[in-house]
């Protein structure tokens, strides 16, 4: 890895957030969210998508690893409005991921 990646990299990993779900909820019905799937690191995937990695996208989006949130997971989690999120801006994405630790 060359020191340009590091250094992108850490700068993902100093950009995370949570966020609980009260705050992320009036943009979720317009699409401004990705979501990560729990098994996937959320900072390399961030990476794989500022770096444009068409094939290994594409991949997660056919196994459903990067999905844009549905309307059943953001009525669940509508009831539970402190929820936490982890999220990362991979611009021009909002990634989301839920908080293991909530």
């Amino acid at each position: 890895m060359s020191s340009k990646e590091e250094s992108q990299i850490h700068a993902l990993e100093r950009s995370i957030e949570r966020v609980p779900w009260k705050l992320l909820q009036p943009q979720a019905l317009k699409d401004m969210y990705i979501l990560v799937a729990s098994d996937l690191d959320l900072v390399k995937t961030a990476y794989e998508v500022v770096s444009d990695n068409a094939e290994l996208i594409k991949s997660w989006i056919e196994t459903r690893k990067l999905s844009k949130p549905t309307r059943e997971q953001i009525y669940d989690w509508s009831q539970s409005p402190d929820k936490t999120f982890r999220t990362l801006i991979a611009h021009p994405y909002v990634l989301i991921q839920e908080s293991l630790d909530h």
